[in-house]
């Protein structure tokens, strides 16, 4: 399960004021977002429970409406560095990484014989949606707005109250989305807590709204079995 805390900035009006329903905020909040063209992401991870008890991670993200790139960095508790690419462009998700970047990616066996070399997942395979999430302004926005069993909340952010929406997310998790009260809105700042077979505690930082980004696939990839 995924718990998302978001805070964002909403529309001139005030949007968390202005909404008369949850259904009526979560609407504000995905059209703005997917009006967007682009944003840049980080994401600080540490995993405290199972198999990946100890592990840290860094996802420095840029994401556009057809294309993306998450670069992530990898540190085990035994002091170990690892490193994954995840490309996407016009459908086809592109992954390069070494062999405990790939494992921890969960490429298992399989990804360990692609080590060092770019290998190319089709948008009509089995796995890609879940390679590619967060890597496109659509993914990643459906992915932060909760989407059923919606609810009004107040919260505290950065040391302001401020009204949110709490609700399940598309993974099953619960995801809260705080708003302030001018401004639009659109997410600076979030904590991730996963539960499940690894628990990890995660802030993501959001900024750059609608610069230019340039994601061009790889000159050569070998495709994924």
């Amino acid at each position: 399960m995924l718990f998302v805390v978001m805070a964002c900035a909403t529309g001139a009006v005030g949007a968390a004021d202005a909404a008369t329903s949850p259904e009526a905020l979560r609407a504000v909040i995905l059209k703005a977002e997917l009006a967007q063209h682009s944003v840049h992401y980080v994401t600080v991870t540490s995993y405290v429970g199972g198999s990946m008890g100890g592990v840290r991670a860094r996802d420095v993200a840029d994401v556009a409406r057809d294309r993306g790139i998450q670069r992530w960095t990898v540190f085990s508790k035994s002091g170990k560095t690892g490193h994954l690419t995840i490309l996407v462009v016009h459908s086809t998700a592109y992954v390069h990484g070494d062999a405990f970047g790939l494992q921890w990616g969960g490429f298992g066996k399989v990804g360990s014989g692609f080590a060092g070399k770019w290998f190319s997942i089709p948008h009509n395979s089995p796995i890609y949606a879940l390679v590619a999430r967060n890597i496109t302004i659509g993914s990643f926005a459906r992915g932060c707005v909760p989407r059923s069993h919606l609810s009004f909340v107040t919260g505290t952010v950065g040391g302001r109250t401020m009204r949110g929406l709490r609700g399940t997310a598309p993974d099953g998790g619960v995801v809260t989305t705080y708003v302030q009260e001018s401004g639009r809105p659109l997410p600076v700042e979030g904590i991730e807590v996963e539960y499940g077979v690894q628990v990890g505690l995660g802030h993501v930082t959001l900024s750059d709204w609608n610069e230019p980004i340039h994601v061009e696939a790889p000159t050569h990839s070998v495709p994924m079995a």
